[in-house]
């Protein structure tokens, strides 16, 4: 009884002719594999498995069971919001896998740490001036350039790092009080200050408050008129080193007063003959402007009952002139030229 055995994609059919019967054969066939069958052996239930969701990418899930075609299988994806139990889905056996191994860490795929750099050695600092040397002392007015000269050195080559600053700026001011200046405020000085780390207000305000030579108590013993406080209009320029002020008197004459020698003083205030009549007394210099220099006197218990502050004008163009204010800050009320 002869037999054949035919191989057809993988399965074997075996077929059987039996001779002297005519027209009859029985075809047998003993078993189909077909691979969805086969690979759905691979999984059982509640097994962790990995399904391809979308552009090849795997995604962790349950198997659940097959389904009756026997091409597909039921499977729970991973909770979500939505479903917290895990949405089940039917997906085709040639899109499930085995749940895979972990990647390897990536901390084996770091590179090797690198050797720190070496340290760089720092660039030079400027010399700090530490100390602020005293303010020297001297006579004659001061200029520009001894102004400049003194500031470099007191605030050294790297002035903002100064760590005594504050000291500075207030010896540079009190270098400028303890001599007077030959010059006015000028926007390119400013420039030159600023260059050296110097443009304070307290030393502009100096060289404003110190033209010229000191006031003394004698400059204040006399008779001057008074005038309103809106005294008269000025202009100031600079012909070389030469201030040039021109002056228009406009203000009307306002009263008068006399400051004798004696520490007494007689106020007309209004020109109606009411005077008042007290005693003065010299400022020390806590009652002064800081950058002020030169004495001012205090008109004690005066108009109003308050104490006004007497200082001689320092402007260029006001020789001679003093005003009369309130308190330290001195708002002047009213402005007094000499007349003996």
């Amino acid at each position: 009884m002869p037999s054949e055995g035919v191989q057809k994609k993988g399965t074997w059919v075996m077929l059987r002719s039996f001779h002297g019967r005519a027209g009859i054969a029985a075809v047998v066939a003993l078993l189909v594999l077909a691979p969805p069958f086969a690979a759905a052996q691979q999984f059982t239930p509640g097994q962790e498995i990995e399904y391809r969701d979308g552009a090849a990418q795997w995604a962790p899930g349950t198997f659940v069971r097959m389904l009756p075609n026997g091409n597909q299988a039921l499977i729970r994806q991973a909770p979500s919001q939505f479903f917290p139990e895990g949405f089940e889905r039917a997906y085709s056996l040639t899109d499930l896998r085995p749940r895979q191994p972990a990647a390897p860490a990536a901390q084996a795929l770091r590179p090797a740490p690198q050797a720190a750099p070496a340290p760089q050695p720092k660039a030079a600092v400027p010399a700090v001036a530490t100390r602020v040397p005293a303010v020297p002392q001297g006579a004659g007015l001061l200029n520009q350039q001894q102004v400049l000269d003194y500031a470099k050195q007191v605030l050294g080559p790297n002035p903002w790092a100064q760590p005594n600053r504050d000291a500075a700026i207030s010896q540079i001011r009190d270098y400028i009080k303890s001599r007077g200046v030959n010059f006015q405020w000028t926007l390119a000085f400013d420039n030159q200050l600023g260059a050296i780390g110097a443009n304070a207000v307290h030393i502009t305000s100096a060289i404003g408050a110190n033209y010229g030579a000191h006031p003394t108590l004698q400059t204040y013993i006399g008779n001057f008129n008074l005038q309103s406080q809106a005294r008269a209009a000025q202009s100031v320029s600079q012909q070389g080193g030469r201030a040039v002020v021109t002056t228009t008197d406009s203000a009307a004459r306002l009263g008068s007063i006399r400051i004798n020698a004696d520490r007494t003083y007689v106020w007309d205030v209004l020109g109606d003959g009411k005077v008042i009549r007290g005693t003065w007394r010299e400022a020390t210099e806590d009652e002064k402007q800081a950058w002020e220099g030169g004495p001012s006197i205090w008109l004690l218990n005066a108009r109003g009952g308050q104490d006004y502050q007497v200082r001689a004008d320092r402007q260029p163009g006001w020789a001679g002139w003093i005003d009369i204010g309130m308190g330290k800050g001195r708002i002047a009320v009213q402005y007094g030229q000499r007349t003996s």
